[in-house]
């Protein structure tokens, strides 16, 4: 499926490119970078980060705030990767302050993960644990949840109740973590049985 996806991302990108339409090709290198996380791949996710910055640097006029923002929680990701702290954090403060200028749902979901990806990675404390917490449990309440999400916010979460001794919350994130797991197990084995079952 990657192959497909990869194929047909980069025909559009060639065509993208030809009429330099900046923001249908910051969307296709998104696309790109975006599918190499998929794929595993950090450094060729962490070449199309710099694809983007580039662009943003030749064109600032052609990027909206959404799209600074985005690209902010790309350099976010970027930095995990290289393991830089500092660079993440710059590029966290960076997301936040574009995003609480915005208030788009979506942007700060994006920013709530970052901040929970950089808290996780790093072993360091959140922010602010509130709004994690309220968006963990707005995931919860969703008819179809996002696991990963969901499983990022609870780590953070686990670690700073642990730091804090509030043991009561730390188990309730410590649990669905446990069964998260338990989740994932279940579904790789019905996908090996039917995988089994077809040959």
């Amino acid at each position: 499926a990657y192959e497909e996806a990869e194929k047909t991302i980069k025909k559009a990108l060639d065509i993208l490119r030809y009429d330099c339409s900046y923001p249908l090709l910051f969307s296709a290198y998104s696309s790109y970078m975006q599918m190499k996380v998929g794929m595993g791949d950090s450094l060729g996710a962490i070449a199309y980060v710099d694809t983007l910055s580039q662009m943003e640097e030749w064109n600032p006029e052609f990027y909206s705030d959404y799209d600074r923002a985005l690209l902010s929680q790309y350099k976010v990701f970027k930095h995990i990767v290289l393991e830089d702290y500092d660079s993440s954090m710059f590029y966290l403060d960076k997301a936040r302050e574009i995003t609480d200028k915005m208030h788009n749902p979506d942007i700060k979901m994006r920013t709530l993960f970052q901040e929970a990806s950089v808290s996780n990675h790093f072993k360091k404390p959140l922010k602010d644990p509130a709004a994690i917490e309220s968006f963990y449990e707005e995931l919860a309440s969703d008819e179809v949840q996002n696991r990963q999400y969901m499983s990022q916010m609870a780590s953070a979460l686990l670690r700073y109740y642990e730091i804090t001794g509030d043991y009561a919350k730390a188990s309730k994130y410590s649990r669905f973590l446990i069964n998260d797991v338990s989740k994932l197990a279940e579904d790789r084995m019905k996908g090996r049985l039917f995988e089994l079952e077809k040959k």
